[in-house]
């Protein structure tokens, strides 16, 4: 494995997403791809969306171009670059125009299922689940997508663990280096969309933005996670803070018989908001929650039992700090 070339997918990922995020910041204006404050909204002025639009172009040209390079031949970029296609395509869509759920939630299912068939060899109960997990997640990132620079801290720190999980289990990953790829690209492009969905955000990611964040990162996920319980225990660990959050969301709003699609500000860190911190505070605290979450990662690939008792830990700290 060439360090040297992951290191220039990443500093082309960063460089060329940073150029494109600019550049819609000033076109998505232009053509009324905004989004407008409202009391289900954490923002309180009018922002440019969809630029997550940036992202899933360098992806797409990244990742095919650096498989080419390396391999001669486009074996991973053929199976999941026409399905990230087709789901960004949607997303977009309903960034421009409001898509039904239904649709949209089809599109999801019936790309998860495309990347599980392709890059997982199961039986027909387990891909079914697998399938359910991976839509599942697909649609947290997006639930999650509610403050200035959110998902793009999560997504540095989950390519970041990836990437340092992968490269202390190499020699049991079945496909390491699509997965090395995939989170070098997707920890370039988060730091240069970064630069612009800092507090205050000069531009969101939309739909297309999160929705194909979380397609890439919970395929990838699932990919380290089925490779031993060691991995599974470590990559549940990693996405403990978002899955926390959006599930005891998606929970109680289910509980009070709400449409749990709709813009809402009952998340642990838009509450934190609203009770006064600021989004960066708000991000920081998170960030901190992640960067022990990424080191008890790789803690309970060795003592997973204690890993697991610290990690909740944590998270109970980091509601707690967000609500207090």
């Amino acid at each position: 494995m060439n360090i040297n070339s992951y290191i220039a997918l990443f500093v082309f990922s960063f460089i060329a997403t940073t150029i494109l995020t600019y550049i819609l910041t000033k076109y998505l204006p232009a053509v009324g791809l905004v989004d407008v404050p409202s009391s289900r909204r954490s923002h309180d002025k009018i922002t440019p969306r969809g630029g997550g639009l940036a992202i899933v172009v360098v992806v797409m040209i990244a990742l095919s171009g650096f498989e080419y390079i390396a391999n001669g031949q486009l074996t991973n970029s053929k199976k999941i670059l026409p399905l990230l296609f087709a789901i960004a395509s949607i997303s977009f869509l309903d960034d421009l125009k409001p898509v039904p759920i239904l649709i949209r939630l089809m599109v999801h299912f019936i790309c998860s299922a495309f990347a599980i068939f392709l890059f997982f060899p199961l039986d027909h109960h387990i891909y079914i689940l697998f399938v359910i997990a991976l839509s599942g997640f697909v649609n947290i990132y997006n639930f999650m997508d509610g403050i200035d620079g959110m998902s793009c801290i999560e997504s540095i720190h989950l390519s970041s663990t990836m990437l340092i999980l992968s490269w202390l289990q190499l020699p049991l990953i079945t496909n390491p280096y699509f997965i090395f790829s995939v989170n070098t690209i997707i920890l370039g492009c988060s730091i240069g969309f970064l630069l612009f969905n800092w507090h205050p955000a000069k531009i969101f990611l939309g739909d297309v933005g999160s929705i194909s964040l979380g397609f890439l990162t919970g395929l990838c996920l699932l990919l380290l996670a089925t490779t031993n319980t060691g991995l599974f225990i470590a990559c549940f660990i990693a996405s403990l803070y978002y899955v926390t959050d959006a599930v005891l969301t998606i929970l109680i709003r289910l509980i009070n018989k709400e449409k749990i699609w709709q813009p809402h500000l009952q998340h642990f860190f838009q509450k934190a908001v609203q009770k006064g911190k600021s989004h960066k505070q708000v991000v920081s605290i998170i960030a901190i929650c992640n960067v022990f979450l990424m080191i008890l990662s790789v803690i309970s690939l060795y003592s997973p039992v204690m890993a697991l008792i610290l990690a909740l830990a944590v998270i109970i700290l980091t509601v707690q700090s967000l609500l207090r």
